[in-house]
């Protein structure tokens, strides 16, 4: 009901509410995630428990983990891109223009190697903890999109939504 357009609203109260729904909503996968992302870091190689009896208790000691998630790595990096357009405004549902809109992210993005770079540690991130996510921001200075990595327990995706991509999710945010 806060998000209506007619009704006005406090921004700051609104993103505050937003926020907190977030890290309430999200707490236990987040909790998940970082523990994920710390057993891919290692964390397993320090409190082994040799002598346990309970076979839930006993952690891996080998590079298989590591080596599993490179090999993975190395097979997503491969896997071409598909980028799909579609119209965010009321009216704009040109196919021509959402075609176009596809060729040049395609031409831009896929030759540049700051991209491929951001893309790889965003796949690598998403093996070892469910999701990553890459933002795209505009640096007005250099007048260039620039990519950076957000972790997954930084981001959210709108409360009553579970998928980031859903056309239906009215935002996604990032804490």
């Amino acid at each position: 009901e806060g998000l209506h357009p007619d009704q006005k609203v406090d921004l700051p109260e609104l993103v505050s509410q937003l926020v907190e729904d977030a890290q309430r909503r999200n707490a236990k996968l987040w909790h998940a995630q970082r523990e994920e992302l710390a057993f891919a870091k290692g964390a397993h190689y320090v409190d082994n428990r040799p002598l346990a009896k309970d076979q839930r208790l006993i952690q891996p000691v080998g590079a298989e983990l590591h080596n599993h998630l490179r090999h993975m790595h190395s097979q997503a990096v491969l896997v071409p891109i598909y980028f799909d357009c579609l119209p965010q405004q009321l009216g704009q549902d040109d196919p021509q223009l959402s075609e176009d809109a596809k060729l040049a992210l395609e031409t831009v993005l896929l030759h540049r190697t700051d991209y491929q770079k951001a893309r790889s540690r965003w796949i690598l991130g998403a093996l070892a903890a469910r999701s990553w996510v890459m933002a795209f921001d505009y640096d007005t200075a250099i007048r260039k999109v620039v990519f950076r990595l957000v972790r997954p327990d930084q981001f959210f995706v709108a409360d009553g939504w579970q998928y980031m991509h859903d056309p239906s999710c009215p935002y996604v945010g990032e804490i």
